[in-house]
């Protein structure tokens, strides 16, 4: 058997198993899981130096319902098998039978439950030749009634038939070799645990000298867990450790491991167990039979001579029939409801994207490195690993970049201890819990997702009942219009404007050495931040992060000022005449997109009268609906008696659906009235069009 030399894990919970040893025109084995068959077959691949491979066989597995069936058991292994039902499986096979101590064989003939007082029925008692006697036997025969037994009829060797009640029988074993491995295939079949079993592939060569072997199967998945670790002059250390399990009942000796961050594509596909297609049946045009004609009969029989037939019924027939049917609900008549649809309407603000202030979130990317981001770590040295048990291997120990900090989600929020963490190694770290250390003790837990070279994360693990933040509002400032843009494709209009906003931070530091604190903002990368020591992005959270350094015991006030380029882009269903006529009158807006603005604003007050008509019409239109649904329900109520075509009731009836119809009409030509005013506003503001050119915005 080749040796197992190498085990590469992957993520995607597969692994890659490679054999290496010499060849010496023997060939090799290579034993496998038979739940690792499949893919074994699907992925094996074999090197040796001349490349001369004959073949690699194995035994066949066979699929559960097919194993079952080539035993004569039932295909569905979950239904129940009596012993009955199992003797029933070896009906005309040789077998051995041990019968109170004596061995009986020969041919199994039937199996049959005999009820006491038919021919044949032996009693239990009367079988076996033995019964314990006691001082009440005569009560308890009394009582004892004899019930139905299960019989055996076995053809001897010595040409007789004997019945053997089942429970005499002490043991069966079929005599037939081939019978007992179709027993034990199908028990091989039926077993679930497919790790617990083991197949052996054979690798049939003539070459001789060094080979390596391998296959991808399923595995664990190799996880990680990593331990920061500051001294006491600051500098971190990142120690990486990986789980791995050897699930297999073979020993790791000495074996190479390497662990791939990586998700390869991988799947199952059955190959091991034999596979048939089906086939059409043509039959001949005359009918055979497989029977003899007269296997059973005579031609006397047939003919007519009834005190000798054997009887028989046959029948043969046919018939057909459809049917199909269809019904419909009835319904009365109603007047339709009008229903007028109105485009959605809405506004909603945003980061701009043609005033520049700066796009915060290439802080980011200031230390990022570009290099490969699937990598294979190798274990330090060969590992050995007993069947079923695990191990923590470490994998990596380097310096890496790391500062604690103090970290505010917002400026209502509390003071969290956290850990600013840049990949600065050459690899990329795998996800996984990290816990950190310094000081002497523990400092905290997070976690660490899949982080790139140059990648940084932000950490928080613990609250800091040290550091405060009290923040004040000092101004608030908009500086409208800075630019106005429709887009005709989607019916919007967008204002670009500045908005300024001052704070006054109050920082308490009583932790009695220096904090570097990060203040999460919640506002648009494209903005500027003045008053802070520095800046840095979250790329994880997609905030901007303002940065202060505080001495010992610092609760001197700060003051911070940030300025978003920002835009509201309101619909057309959402734009007002005075929301245009403010636009036009803004400083910023160049005189001729102010007078496109202002001929809009004019535009959409004729748009307002033609919805008000509309709407005057709708609403003469619904009471007419009211009109005529009241007239109904007068006849309806007065019977036949005033039905005539003379009546009150009926004229007015004939003159609400006239009126009726003459309003919508008269509907449709206020919608294409209110259609086309909207029309003539939006070919004015398709005049608001951008050069696709920023505007920057000087500090």
């Amino acid at each position: 058997m080749l040796p197992l030399a190498k085990v590469r894990l992957y993520e995607s919970g597969v692994g890659y198993f490679e054999r290496a040893g010499e060849l010496r025109g023997d060939g090799a084995a290579l034993p496998v899981p038979s739940a690792h068959l499949d893919d074994a077959i699907k992925s094996l691949v074999v090197l040796s130096r001349d490349g001369s491979v004959e073949d690699i066989s194995f035994n066949s597995r066979l699929s559960p319902a097919v194993a079952r069936a080539r035993a004569g058991l039932p295909p569905d292994a979950d239904e129940d098998l009596s012993y009955g039902a199992l003797l029933e499986t070896l009906k005309g096979a040789s077998v051995e039978l041990r019968v109170d101590g004596a061995r009986v064989r020969g041919r199994l003939v039937e199996v049959a439950e005999i009820a006491p007082g038919e021919v044949g029925y032996v009693s239990e008692a009367s079988s076996s030749g033995k019964r314990a006697r006691g001082d009440d036997d005569d009560a308890s025969d009394a009582a004892v009634k004899p019930s139905p037994q299960l019989f055996v009829t076995l053809y001897t060797q010595d040409g007789e038939f004997t019945r053997v009640p089942a429970t005499a029988i002490d043991t069966l074993r079929p005599i037939d070799a081939s019978q007992r491995r179709r027993f034990e295939a199908a028990l091989e079949a039926q077993e679930t645990t497919g790790y617990q079993t083991s197949t052996t592939m054979t690798l049939d060569a003539s070459t001789q000298g060094p080979v390596r072997l391998g296959y991808l199967a399923e595995a664990p998945i190799w996880r990680t867990s990593f331990r920061l670790v500051f001294d006491d002059a600051g500098a971190s250390t990142l120690q990486g450790w990986a789980l791995v399990h050897n699930d297999t009942d073979e020993a790791w000796d000495e074996i190479a491991l390497e662990l791939v961050n990586g998700r390869p594509d991988s799947f199952l596909f059955p190959l091991a167990a034999p596979r048939y297609d089906r086939r059409g049946l043509e039959t001949p045009e005359r009918e055979l039979s497989s029977i003899p004609q007269l296997l059973v009969t005579t031609p006397d029989a047939q003919w007519g001579d009834f005190a000798d037939t054997w009887g028989g019924l046959s029948g043969t027939g046919s018939g057909y029939g459809s049917g199909s049917g269809a019904g419909f609900g009835g319904r009365g008549k109603r007047v339709p409801q009008v229903r007028q649809a109105k485009a959605a309407a809405s506004s909603r603000t945003t980061g701009s994207d043609l005033l520049t202030l700066g796009d915060l979130a290439t802080l980011a990317g200031a230390t990022a490195k570009e290099g490969e981001t699937v990598f294979v770590y190798s274990a330090r040295r060969p590992l050995s690993l007993k069947p079923h048990r695990s191990a923590m291997v470490p994998f990596l120990s380097e310096s890496i970049e790391a500062t604690p900090i103090v970290r505010f989600a917002s400026m209502s929020h509390q003071a969290r201890h956290g850990i600013r963490l840049v990949n600065d190694t050459a690899k990329t770290l795998p996800p996984g819990p990290v816990s950190i250390f310094g000081g002497g003790g523990f400092m905290g837990e997070s976690t660490i997702e899949r982080l790139k070279p140059g990648e940084r994360l932000f950490m928080e693990i613990g609250d800091d009942p040290d550091t405060e933040l009290e923040s004040e509002v000092n101004s608030f400032k908009v500086e409208h219009a800075k630019a106005v843009v429709y887009k005709s494709y989607s019916d919007e209009l967008e204002e670009h404007y500045l908005r300024t906003r001052e704070f006054t931070l109050t920082f308490t530091n009583r932790s009695g050495r220096a904090r570097e604190v990060h203040l999460a903002l919640d506002i648009s990368r494209n903005a500027r931040v003045e008053g802070a020591d520095g800046l840095d992005y979250d790329s994880a959270a997609d905030q901007p992060l303002a940065i202060f350094r505080l001495a010992a015991n610092d609760n001197k006030p700060r003051t911070l000022v940030i300025t978003e380029a920002l835009k509201t882009v309101t619909s057309r269903a959402a734009i007002r005449e005075s929301s245009l006529r403010e636009l036009a009158a803004a400083e910023n807006v160049p005189a001729e997109r102010r007078a496109v603005l202002s001929k809009a604003a004019e535009l959409m007050r004729g748009v307002k009268t033609a919805e008000d008509a509309r709407d005057d019409v709708g609403k003469k239109l619904e009471t007419a609906q009211q009109d005529i649904e009241r007239y109904r329900e007068h006849l309806k109520a007065m019977g036949d008696g005033e039905r005539g075509g003379k009546s009150p009731i009926v004229t007015r009836l004939l003159a609400a659906e006239d009126r009726l119809g003459k309003l919508r009409e008269e509907l449709e030509l206020a919608e294409d009235g209110v259609t086309q005013a909207n029309a003539k506003v939006g070919e004015e503001l398709a005049k608001l069009t951008s050069d696709g050119q920023r505007i920057e915005i000087k500090p």
